[in-house]
């Protein structure tokens, strides 16, 4: 699963082009990309808070950058980009605003296109034993068929603290 993910940052980095970076660290900057991504949606997952990967995941693509997730990831690029690089503040930020929101629009693509389970991608996160745990919330939380009697995960939560 992680693999795909940096797979996919790759290919979005090789689309976008060095955005003004400089192309000797073309690699270094591309690493570091995948690092600030899979780092915030590891913290976030680790820290519990599930909720901001799963509002990511159900919302749209659209304004990315206000997503509280995504504009951490964003912080968190331009300071290894500006501190472990050298690279300007400027050209930092101009990068990070641009190709965080379109590696995270491309992943929720993938997911809601049946690319990747969520549950999968929420273990892959988590070093995979919470992937099973909340599978059932999951589930709800995802059920394309709407018209189930579930009561979705809300639901499914309060169960769980009874």
């Amino acid at each position: 699963m992680i693999d795909q993910i940096k797979k996919i940052i790759e290919q979005v980095s090789n689309q976008e082009g060095n955005n003004g970076l400089p192309t000797d660290l073309t690699k270094q900057v591309t690493e570091e990309t995948g690092n600030s991504i899979l780092s915030g949606f590891k913290t976030a997952v680790s820290s519990g808070n599930l909720s901001q990967v799963t509002d990511l995941f159900q919302g749209g693509t659209t304004n990315l950058a206000s997503n509280p997730l995504v504009s951490g990831m964003i912080t968190n690029l331009v300071g290894s980009l500006s501190g472990k690089l050298g690279i300007d503040q400027g050209t930092s930020t101009s990068f990070a605003n641009s190709i965080i929101p379109k590696v995270i629009e491309t992943i929720v693509s993938k997911s809601k296109e049946g690319g990747f389970d969520f549950k999968d991608l929420i273990g892959a996160f988590s070093g995979g034993g919470i992937g099973d745990m909340i599978g059932g919330i999951t589930d709800n939380l995802f059920n394309k068929d709407k018209s189930s009697e579930s009561g979705g995960a809300m639901d499914a939560l309060k169960d769980m603290f009874k």
